[in-house]
C-alpha cells in the first residue's frame, strides 16, 4: 500500500519541480487519506534526493 504510493510519488517527482511535487502530494493525500503526516513527505523526498 505504502510502496505503491511511493512509486507514484517517484514518477511525479521525476516530471515536476519540488513545489509542484509538493502540491501533487497533497492532492493525492486528499484522494486517499492513508498518509497523514507531512513530515513523511519530507522523508520520502530526502530518500529521493539521496538516490538520484
Amino acid at each position: 500500500m505504502f510502496f505503491s504510493f511511493h512509486a507514484k510519488f517517484k514518477k511525479i517527482a521525476f516530471r515536476k519541480k519540488l513545489l509542484h511535487t509538493y502540491k501533487d502530494y497533497y492532492s493525492i493525500k486528499k484522494q486517499n487519506n492513508k498518509i497523514k503526516q507531512p513530515f513523511q513527505f519530507i522523508i520520502m523526498l530526502n530518500i529521493h534526493v539521496k538516490k538520484y
